[in-house]
């Protein structure tokens, strides 16, 4: 039976992730909040390229050796903690993936990326009962930015 749960959540997660509402909808790099009260530090753009350069080759480890560095700096950006969960989930550090989707989610609650990746982290650990409330928050954002 809860085979048949994970794949019902699976699904209502994939299809909001097919109606472009999840993470390719937003914002590719959004300014950094403050989040310390003083001035953002300077993003060095070279690192922030270079982890995009290995997200489109799917070189986890690039994208880790590289938005770690862009983080470290500044870790204020949202979308780049979604994308380290992301490269920690494909290699199996569930650990460290749900940690980055924390961080994201702590900048800002509402990056459907992050809560999407998350859920689908819940559904490749076993923890459907998590993965159905993430999917139910998912669809909440999702509510709230589609046009009335």
């Amino acid at each position: 039976m809860e085979g048949f749960r994970g794949n019902r959540v699976r699904s209502a997660l994939a299809g909001l992730a097919c109606a472009g509402v999840a993470f390719a909808a937003a914002p590719a790099w959004p300014a950094p909040m403050d989040t310390s009260g003083t001035a953002a530090k300077a993003l060095d753009t070279s690192d922030l390229a270079r982890g995009m350069d290995a997200w489109e080759a799917r070189d986890w480890d690039g994208v880790i050796e590289h938005m770690a560095k862009v983080v470290a700096a500044n870790p204020a950006y949202d979308m780049v903690w979604t994308r380290l969960g992301y490269a920690w989930r494909r290699l199996g550090n569930y650990e460290k993936s749900l940690a980055a989707y924390d961080e994201a989610l702590k900048l800002n609650p509402s990056n459907r990326g992050a809560l999407e990746y998350l859920g689908e982290a819940y559904l490749q650990m076993g923890r459907i009962d998590d993965a159905r409330k993430v999917a139910a928050r998912l669809m909440g954002e999702c509510l709230k930015a589609s046009p009335s």
